[in-house]
């Protein structure tokens, strides 16, 4: 059996989950496989090549989710790629947006 939060194996007689402390019943959830969680790696070195400052919060969080999976720790990995993904995507959008409105800037300034 398998708590539903975190994807612990747990003993059916328990009424808590031992990991994470979440009651066990009702459904079973399904173990994550180490392959199904994403490290977005990638993506934190392509933005830490684009702009270093803002490239190594994601980097540390991709970095987490391979440490997090080697330990066993499949919700923490999960949370951390989240994490990953979410700053690789607003790094993106910042660094983005000033990008273009550096070309309008200096467009319109020249025009």
């Amino acid at each position: 059996m398998y708590c539903m939060s975190c994807g612990n194996q747990v003993d059916g007689a328990m009424a808590f989950c031992t990991k994470c402390g979440a009651p066990i019943g009702g459904r079973q959830a399904a173990p994550v496989a180490k392959g199904e969680v994403k490290s977005h790696m990638f993506g934190a070195i392509l933005q830490l090549v684009i702009c270093l400052p803002a490239g190594i919060i994601p980097l540390m969080y991709a970095c987490k989710v391979n440490s997090k999976l080697a330990q066993g720790d499949i919700a923490g990995a999960q949370e951390a790629s989240k994490k990953a993904l979410l700053w690789i995507n607003i790094t993106t959008a910042v660094f983005g947006t000033l990008i273009v409105l550096s070309i309008l800037i200096n467009a319109l300034s020249n025009g």
